[in-house]
């Protein structure tokens, strides 16, 4: 393992410190695992799985590593989201974590992200509605629905998983323009400004949605309204926004 996996996986464990906290004098784990990792040795191998697959992570052996994973996930859901973050996009894990624990949103997530990530659409849909059964306002997992719903073609589920993400502010904020686009797409042109007003709410003077705004409200045949809006844009430097100004307030 590189010098650079190692220090991440030091970072990981440290996460877990917490949970070392009040038996720290009893149970030497985390140590153990930290010092094979850190290439100083260690009074032993690990006893607790999760520990023991940091261990070998570090010493290169993946078939040990997973092996300890996998008996960590069944073992206990404490750790769900630092295994999340170490192994993104391993199927098998992740699937064993949701099957293991399906109470927790967490699990379906990370399954739903491995199985997207693998190009299985089929199987990332229904984990990530499975997450979101349990965890219903969470935004950014909302958008990532809505994403796979469009790669499958199904634009009005897509549609309403953005909305979703836009009501709950998704922390990429790609909720809104992309409900948006959708409508814009689809001529749902009030829809449209409705979501572009929500992404300007959220980030005030945000040029595509100033732009899409403005738009909209153009094809609605709304002009006046949308002058503010290139108003903005144009005082920013937009020059494309400038010249539809000019156009604007040309016409009769």
């Amino acid at each position: 393992m590189s010098r650079q996996g190692a220090v991440i996986l030091l970072i990981l464990m440290a996460l877990s410190l917490p949970w070392l906290v009040g038996g720290l004098a009893a149970n030497w784990d985390g140590l153990r695992a930290m010092a094979i990792c850190a290439g100083t040795g260690g009074d032993g191998l690990p006893a607790r799985p999760f520990f023991q697959g940091g261990a070998a992570r570090c010493m290169s052996d993946e078939t040990a590593m997973r092996l300890a994973y996998r008996a960590a996930v069944a073992e206990s859901d404490a750790r769900l989201d630092v295994l999340r973050a170490a192994l993104p996009f391993d199927v098998e894990l992740a699937q064993a974590a949701a099957a293991a624990h399906p109470e927790q949103a967490i699990a379906h997530f990370w399954a739903g992200a491995a199985l997207g990530q693998a190009g299985d659409i089929a199987g990332a849909i229904p984990a990530y509605e499975a997450g979101l059964e349990l965890d219903p306002k969470n935004g950014e997992e909302w958008d990532n629905l809505g994403r796979l719903y469009e790669a499958q073609g199904d634009w009005e589920r897509a549609v309403q998983a953005f909305d979703q993400a836009c009501h709950y502010v998704d922390q990429g904020k790609n909720g809104c323009l992309n409900a948006a686009r959708i409508y814009m797409q689809h001529a749902r042109y009030e829809q449209a400004i409705a979501r572009y007003q929500d992404a300007l709410a959220q980030l005030p003077n945000f040029h595509p949605a100033l732009r899409g705004a403005a738009d909209a409200l153009i094809a609605l045949e709304r002009p006046g309204e949308a002058i503010p809006y290139l108003e903005t844009l144009a005082a920013s430097g937009d020059t494309n926004a400038q010249d539809l100004l000019e156009e604007l307030r040309e016409v009769p």
